[in-house]
């Protein structure tokens, strides 16, 4: 009988050990890193309706194309690749607003920011405690609409070295 204690002693001990390992250790991940080190100022034109706003409020007129500029700040010592996007303000299923594409746009959005703007300069190259400028630009048609046709400007950022490895 105390065989069979002894066995199941050891069964039971063994057990603890993997799980115990099981819960303990740490899981190997490989995640790309994201590069944080940069920040975007835009360059407020002189259409801005409120020029004490640190983001585009402009007034515009049909037919008027316009530069709209923004300075990426690499505050880091690596050159970085930032990735320029632009896209319309949609509203996301808890009512909060979103600046990514979600998929299809509804149809009562008639007036969408990317009918209008574009990014001249998708991709930069900022050097190290460097800046570089992006261009969105706006090309107006003769339509006019009431309202504010909302978007937002996505700066993305990785190392030139990420860049080069994930491109391969």
């Amino acid at each position: 009988m105390s065989k069979v204690v002894s066995r199941r002693f050891k069964s039971l001990m063994v057990m603890v050990i993997v799980v115990f390992t099981a819960i303990f250790t740490p899981l190997s991940s490989f995640q790309a890193q994201s590069y944080n080190e940069f920040s975007v100022t835009p360059s407020i034109p002189t259409n801005q309706i409120d020029k004490t706003k640190t983001y585009f409020d402009l007034g515009v007129a049909p037919n008027q194309s316009q530069e709209l500029e923004i300075v990426i700040n690499n505050t880091g010592t690596e050159e970085m690749i930032a990735d320029v996007e632009l896209f319309s303000a949609l509203t996301a299923n808890n009512g909060g607003l979103v600046y990514t594409q979600v998929g299809e746009a509804d149809t009562s959005l008639t007036h969408s920011i990317t009918d209008y703007a574009t990014v001249k300069t998708p991709q930069i190259s900022v050097p190290a405690n460097g800046s570089q400028k992006a261009i969105i630009d706006l090309q107006f048609g003769d339509e006019t609409f009431d309202g504010v046709s909302l978007g937002g400007i996505v700066v993305k950022a990785s190392t030139a070295v990420e860049s080069a490895n994930n491109s391969t």
